[in-house]
């Protein structure tokens, strides 16, 4: 390794630049790297130039990554060669061409149609709330999970990570809750928030929904580690509570507009523009949501909405009084 222990310490300070989850990712795509060279008598650490390239190439040629996805394994190559002390064979022109190139043959000669992600309605999130408090015990809880991750403004894996102890529901009609901190935050563990009571008038249905939730466990006995929703992985997620949304607005006979489709994305998005769509202050949703202002602007608050009252059922609470 060059440049003695400060240099290696420099080292490994950028490789604690990212999240566990995104090493373990860089970790399989390095892997994969590895084997096509092994595979074809190449040397991957130090990995020359002209490997990277034929390697892009082979991926073009298997038609199975797409340009977004390219990003991230040649950072894994790059990652592996910093902590080795070796030069980055990857910062060289004829790489960024071949990216610029896999990223606009893929667009004229592999055009993927993807439905677009939308933000959920307030309207729909409501009514998936009344949906839940007159469903049987296991669909009432997926619902109430699906219902926080909206209300909260939350990542799917916020929410199947909660425990009984996390939560906290008040007799003044306000909620308390434990979530992780935004991943590039300096500090990691969990952070405390609090949603004051409603104030409309009626049934303040988010809330009704999570103290009907404590009270099952604490009646059941259940210990302030036992999960609330599920002991999936964090990275399995949004997929199961996609599945748990989908089911109720299949229920409720709900579809999303042509071009469309609903998923756990839309739960936080539509939060988002909820929040949003009531007037609440940007720095507010941030701060709830675990998202840089930047971010909430480009990926989840969507400007489109018609407001409603259904927006101020959720979050009306959050405005000055």
């Amino acid at each position: 390794p060059r440049g003695g222990a400060d240099a290696a310490a420099a080292r490994w300070l950028r490789l604690k630049s990212v999240v566990a989850t995104t090493a373990a990712r860089y970790n399989g795509a390095w892997g994969r790297f590895e084997a096509y060279c092994c595979q074809r008598g190449l040397c991957p650490l130090p990995a020359s130039t002209e490997t990277v390239l034929a390697y892009v190439g082979c991926l073009w040629r298997g038609a199975s990554v797409v340009a977004l996805s390219l990003k991230p394994i040649l950072a894994a190559v790059r990652k592996r060669h910093l902590a080795a002390g070796q030069p980055n064979p990857c910062d060289d022109d004829r790489v960024r061409e071949a990216k610029a190139g896999f990223r606009r043959a893929g667009l004229a000669y592999r055009p993927v149609t993807k439905l677009a992600r939308v933000p959920l309605p307030a309207v729909v999130a409501w009514q998936l709330a009344a949906l839940a408090l007159r469903s049987p015990t296991v669909r009432r809880h997926q619902l109430t999970a699906v219902v926080l991750q909206f209300w909260w403004m939350r990542r799917a894996g916020d929410i199947t990570r909660l425990t009984l102890g996390d939560v906290d529901v008040r007799a003044d009609g306000s909620s308390a809750y434990q979530v992780p901190r935004h991943k590039t935050e300096a500090d990691t563990g969990l952070i405390a928030r609090r949603m004051p009571a409603g104030v409309h008038p009626g049934a303040d249905l988010p809330h009704v929904l999570l103290t009907r939730l404590v009270a099952d466990f604490r009646a059941a006995g259940r210990p302030p580690t036992t999960r609330l929703f599920t002991t999936c992985r964090p990275d399995a997620a949004a997929a199961l509570v996609t599945t748990w949304l989908r089911d109720g607005l299949r229920r409720l006979g709900i579809t999303p507009a042509v071009g469309t489709v609903y998923a756990s994305h839309s739960l936080k998005s539509g939060g988002a523009t909820a929040a949003n769509a009531a007037g609440v202050n940007r720095g507010a949703i941030a701060a709830l949501s675990a998202t840089t202002e930047p971010t909430l602007a480009a990926s989840y608050i969507s400007s489109l909405v018609v407001p409603s009252v259904f927006d101020r059922f959720f979050f009306a609470r959050l405005l000055p009084r």
